[in-house]
């Protein structure tokens, strides 16, 4: 299980690279079958560059900036584009396992997967 820890008020940070840089939450779909949970976040605009990805006590964070288009030299008139990043953060739960967690940046989509611990058998004990 996943736990979606979605917070609707933007985030700032002043740390890292990440600095001055206004977050908006992602919109993110998760799915799972028996062997695994796939994270789809919407991160249009950012790059694998720019992607941070950090897991703290079961807490899994994602962070990306996103760039301002380039002007190719031209002098700007208006613009409704602004520089931000994106942040949100997910409680794993136990049956994740840690050590096998991916991540693919495709057309915008971050997708993340976790893979399921191995089930333990589950054992009977006869009380006498």
């Amino acid at each position: 299980m996943i736990k979606n820890n979605k917070n609707t008020q933007v985030q700032e940070t002043t740390t890292g690279d990440f600095n001055n840089v206004t977050y908006l939450e992602p919109d993110v779909d998760i799915i799972e079958n028996d062997s695994e949970f796939a994270i789809y976040l919407d991160m249009a605009g950012t790059d694998k560059e720019h992607i941070e990805i950090k897991l703290e006590e079961n807490i899994l964070f994602v962070k990306s900036k996103v760039e301002a288009p380039d002007n190719h030299g031209l002098k700007l008139v208006y613009t409704e584009f602004q520089t931000e990043g994106y942040s949100r953060k997910f409680s794993l739960s136990n049956n994740v396992n840690v050590k096998k967690i991916d991540a693919h940046l495709e057309d915008g989509v971050l997708t993340l997967t976790l893979q399921k611990k191995a089930k333990e058998n589950i054992k009977t004990i006869k009380v006498t």
